[in-house]
C-alpha cells in the first residue's frame, strides 16, 4: 500500500498543529461528520420568526437532493420540527426560526443528525437566564436560542447630554434580559447609530452616547438582540451643547 508523499506530509502537519480533539494520527477529514458552531442572533422575542445566520463546518455534506433541513426543538415543544435552510457556503447557513409562544431556550441541529434534548424550563427572568448559562453544555454540534419574553423601555436618565458624546445613560424599563445582544439605536435626520448596551437588571440598561457631531433630538429603540427593536414607545434623547447639558 503506497502513500502518495504530498498526502503524507499534510497528514504529518495536520497532525503537528491541529488540536488533539479534532485529529489524530488514523483522522481521516472524509470521516468528519457536518454540525453546527453558532447562530446569529442567538436570541429572539417570543411569538416572532426570527432570521438567522447559522455557522458551522463541512455543512455542504448535509445537503441532500439540493436542499439542507435544520432541527428545532422549542420551548416546551414536545418533538422537534423540521425547517429549511439556504446553503450559502460550507460555514454557513440562512433559515427562519419559527415563533415560539413562550420564552425559554430553543434547540437547533442539523436534521440528519438529531440529539435527544430536554427543554429548559422557560422563563423570561434574569435568574432563569443565568441558570441556562450554567446549564450542562449541549452535544456537540447543537446550538442554544433563547427565547425572550416581552419587554418595554420607558425612560432615559438623563434625557440629555453633550453632541461630543460619551454620557453614561440609564434605560429604565421591565422584562430585559442578559442576551448578550444588547444593543441600542440612536436616529437624528437621517443618521443612525448603534451601541452595546450592558445589563443591570430586568428594569435597567446602561450604554453611552455616541458621537453625533449636530445638536437635535435623536430617537431611541432598545433591541435585547441586536435585530429587532422595540418601537413604542419611542424614547428620545437630546443632544445639546455641552455647556448647556442637563446634569
Amino acid at each position: 500500500h503506497l502513500h502518495h508523499p504530498s498526502q503524507e506530509l499534510k497528514r504529518k502537519y495536520l497532525n503537528a498543529h491541529a488540536p488533539a480533539e479534532e485529529f489524530s494520527p488514523n483522522d481521516d477529514d472524509a470521516s468528519r461528520e457536518p454540525r453546527l458552531a453558532a447562530l446569529y442572533p442567538s436570541s429572539g422575542p417570543r411569538g416572532c420568526a426570527t432570521a438567522l445566520s447559522v455557522r458551522g463546518e463541512l455543512l455542504g455534506r448535509a445537503v441532500t437532493h439540493g436542499e439542507i433541513t435544520l432541527s428545532a426543538l422549542l420551548p416546551r415543544a414536545s418533538r422537534p420540527v423540521d425547517i429549511p435552510a439556504t446553503f450559502v457556503s460550507d460555514t454557513k447557513l440562512e433559515c427562519v426560526l419559527p415563533p415560539s409562544e413562550h420564552p425559554g431556550v430553543a434547540h437547533l441541529s442539523l436534521a440528519r443528525a438529531k440529539a435527544t434534548l430536554t427543554p429548559l424550563s422557560p422563563s423570561a427572568t434574569a435568574a432563569s437566564a443565568a441558570a441556562a448559562a450554567a446549564a450542562p453544555a449541549l452535544p456537540a454540534g447543537t446550538c442554544a436560542f433563547h427565547v425572550y419574553g416581552p419587554f418595554a423601555a420607558s425612560r432615559l436618565r438623563p434625557p440629555s447630554g453633550p453632541v461630543s458624546g460619551g454620557t453614561a445613560v440609564r434605560v429604565l424599563g421591565s422584562g430585559f434580559a442578559p442576551t448578550g445582544e444588547l444593543t441600542v439605536r440612536l436616529r437624528m435626520r437621517g443618521a443612525e447609530q448603534r451601541v452595546p448596551a450592558a445589563f443591570i437588571s430586568e428594569t435597567e440598561l446602561r450604554f453611552m452616547t455616541p458621537d453625533f457631531h449636530d445638536a437635535g433630538d435623536a430617537q431611541v429603540h432598545v433591541s435585547l438582540n441586536g435585530q429587532q427593536f422595540a418601537e413604542d414607545p419611542e424614547l428620545t434623547f437630546t443632544f445639546v451643547a455641552p455647556a448647556c447639558a442637563i446634569a
